[in-house]
């Protein structure tokens, strides 16, 4: 077997070895018996645990640099064995393609892949988030996310909600998204929006990647964002990269997405606090409003987290103009 090894950079033992057995020439290592044995011991050691190394009575690397070994857990060396990688066929369809460079859109593609690699790496390594994918076909067949790929695969990939005409397809998207958001700090009018129409959306302007993971994850969120690398995370169940720009496209384009058109609850929950809001009378809210409000409106509601008063005002037109242009966009 180390007959086979082409080492790429074999600079990185060297410190491991005594003064004499650095070698110059990558060569050596298929050629010198003494470069053999003190490269199959940190092969060895890649697989195996310290006790197991060290009982090794042929391992030519001294105690000191044995522990130094473990301290860093690995082996910065890089080496490939022909046998070991795969080229595989890849091909992406509908809304995924945007994902991938030009190249490689609506047509396959080969791709070289390390022996033991999963269909879900593989697929990320490319550009596509996994909370995107919505099938995954081997050679025709479905296939989950662990699925390890071998040496000649062809691999379908599907976005979700795909129009298949055969039904038996395994879908890797997971069933019944939760009705609740988590936006990234880029969102903020579309998180505002959403909380009109009565979703449950969290957002924060100080919320960073890891804080916005994790709590897509304890909390069962939907995870919005433009950042594909906070979606590739592997704690997020459920996200999508938003596509559009405009924050009224966006709300269209996120309501379409998980078909959440019946589940629309206009005015139901603060836009500022995402608290939930309920109608009050007029005598408990008069001084949180302007005086010249109460003369000519006459029905309030209070948001029960902040307080804050809610009246059909002048706004309410820009307001009726949204619903409309969404309520057209889920017959087109």
């Amino acid at each position: 077997m180390l007959d086979q090894i082409r080492l790429d950079h074999i600079g990185n033992i060297r410190p491991f070895l005594t003064r004499h057995r650095r070698f110059q020439t990558p060569q050596h290592i298929q050629t010198h018996p003494i470069w053999k044995r003190g490269f199959q011991a940190a092969v060895y050691f890649y697989h195996t645990k310290l006790y197991d190394l060290r009982a090794r009575r042929n391992a030519d690397l001294a105690q000191p640099r044995l522990r130094l070994l473990a301290q860093f857990k690995r082996i910065e060396i890089i080496w490939r064995i022909g046998s070991m990688n795969h080229q595989i066929t890849l091909h992406f369809y509908g809304d995924l393609n945007p994902f991938l460079v030009p190249k490689r859109r609506d047509r396959d593609f080969d791709l070289t892949i390390d022996a033991g690699a999963t269909v879900k790496d593989t697929i990320e390594s490319v550009g596509v988030p996994h909370v995107e994918i919505g099938y995954i076909l081997v050679n025709g067949d479905s296939r989950p996310f662990d699925y390890m790929l071998q040496a000649g695969d062809h691999v379908s990939v599907y976005p979700p909600f795909y129009d298949f005409t055969l039904n038996h397809h395994l879908s890797v998207y997971p069933a019944n998204p939760p009705l609740a958001f988590v936006l990234d700090v880029h969102l903020g009018r579309l998180a505002a929006y959403l909380r009109m129409l009565g979703f449950d959306t969290h957002y924060s302007n100080f919320a960073d990647d890891d804080y916005l993971a994790q709590v897509s994850a304890d909390e069962n969120r939907i995870l919005l964002s433009r950042d594909i690398g906070l979606l590739k995370r592997k704690i997020v169940t459920y996200g999508y990269f938003v596509r559009a720009t405009d924050p009224e496209q966006q709300l269209i384009e996120v309501i379409r997405r998980y078909n959440f058109w019946d589940d629309i609850r206009m005015f139901s929950r603060c836009t500022l606090c995402n608290g939930l809001v309920g109608q009050v009378e007029s005598s408990t809210i008069a001084d949180l409003v302007p005086p010249d409000t109460l003369q000519f409106y006459d029905t309030f509601y209070q948001c029960s987290n902040c307080q804050k008063v809610y009246w059909r005002g002048s706004h309410h037109q820009r307001i009726d103009q949204l619903v409309a242009s969404l309520m057209a966009a889920r017959h087109e």
